[in-house]
């Protein structure tokens, strides 16, 4: 009896090693397909902004449906590829406007969090004391009363020590005006206020004249401006930067624009933000695209890579690994989370425990049966020996 109990345990552990086994090569297999992403990954977002804060992505976009008229939402990410809604961080109501909620734009400053959004053609900013909102206005008003603007981006800029706000007004087509910002975070030094760039390429001219959806970045000193140019149903729409000194310029563009732009396989590219990757190694452009070679809305959301290199001349300039519409790989240090991994190990034990539960029902059953067998033979000789007495 104990022998047989014995091999039974063995079994048992041998079957619980074997699936479980089996279960993390399918595990593996499965993982190493998600390693890759293909645009688009989100439906229903465009003007996109992200924020990177204690090791999560915040995305707020404009909601391209009547959905939108209700305010601005927020999404929540560790890898910039799997997002998950959280409601409305901008709720309609809490701040001025009644409709046309678009292309926000969060920053931190200390532990207090600026919403820069558009609503009726009018920025606003609300605040909140967290990246997931509620943002509100403690008064509720535009920052400018009687001059349409849209598209606003809040930069901190290090070497100064100093806030400064891009946007976009129509003065001559969609044009980008920079500003340095007051302490408030909520109004500009007036006669700060200077023109940053307008279409003026060919390529950013089509349909409409038009340089607007501005995002700051900073290299060695140098700062790169950002920014889509033509209408945003044109071929042509795509991304151009331009190049200065000090954060309002002057500033020159590049004169090899646009850096990204819609083509045959992918239409409407542009609107980015730009972000870095889990482990700080990498740039991320994230923006919309339209929904399809044909139809506008809803617009959707992609990442692709962007980088600084050098040109033939040893000149540093930015180039785009996009748009792309093939599997991608994942951000890097994107990983497994040791939940994820937690509930793989778990997964495999218990489908072992599964396995091995059956083949201890079969062995149980065998031994039964077996024991049964000698039960009734042995029986059947007392019986018979009784007979012959």
């Amino acid at each position: 009896m104990k022998k047989e109990l014995k091999w039974m345990l063995v079994i048992f552990m041998t079957a619980v090693i074997l699936q479980g086994k089996d279960l993390m090569r399918v595990n593996a297999a499965e993982t190493t397909a998600a390693e890759t992403y293909i645009n688009p990954i989100l439906a229903q977002c465009a003007d996109p902004d992200v924020l990177y804060d204690n090791g999560t992505y915040y995305l707020y976009c404009t909601t391209p449906t009547v959905e939108g008229n209700s305010g601005i939402k927020v999404y929540t990410s560790t890898d910039l590829v799997n997002w998950t809604g959280q409601g409305f961080a901008f709720t309609k109501g809490d701040g001025w406007g009644n409709a046309g909620f678009w292309a926000p734009d969060v920053i931190r400053r200390e532990d207090t969090y600026y919403m820069y959004y558009t609503a009726d053609e009018h920025l606003c900013v609300a605040v909140s004391d967290s990246p997931l909102g509620p943002f509100r206005q403690e008064v509720y008003e535009p920052m400018h009363e009687y001059i349409r603007e849209i598209d606003a981006h809040a930069f901190y800029d290090e070497a100064s020590d100093r806030y400064y706000l891009y946007f976009v007004r129509f003065t001559a087509g969609n044009v980008i005006w920079g500003a340095e910002l007051n302490d408030d975070m909520k109004s500009i030094k007036e006669d700060t206020l200077i023109q940053i760039s307008r279409a003026d390429q060919g390529w950013d001219e089509d349909l409409m004249r038009v340089n607007e959806g501005p995002y700051m970045l900073v290299k060695d000193g140098k700062y790169y401006m950002t920014y889509s140019g033509s209408h945003f149903e044109s071929i042509n729409y795509g991304v151009g930067y331009a190049v200065a000194d000090s954060p309002l310029g002057p500033f020159t563009k590049y004169e090899k624009n646009p850096i990204m732009q819609s083509d045959e396989s992918v239409h409407g590219a542009g609107h980015h933000c730009v972000t870095q990757s889990p482990d700080g190694s990498e740039l991320f452009i994230v923006y919309h695209c339209h929904y399809s070679l044909t139809v506008t809305d809803p617009r959707r959301l992609c990442i692709d890579r962007i980088q600084f290199s050098q040109d033939a001349d040893g000149n540093t300039v930015l180039e785009v690994k996009g748009p792309t519409v093939t599997p991608q790989e994942i951000p890097s240090a994107a990983a497994e989370t040791e939940d994820q991994q937690g509930g793989n190990m778990r997964r495999a034990f218990l489908a072992g425990t599964g396995l091995a539960g059956a083949v201890i029902l079969i062995c149980g059953l065998v031994y039964y049966g077996k024991k049964k067998k000698r039960r009734s033979e042995k029986s059947r000789k007392e019986q018979q020996f009784s007979d012959s007495m």
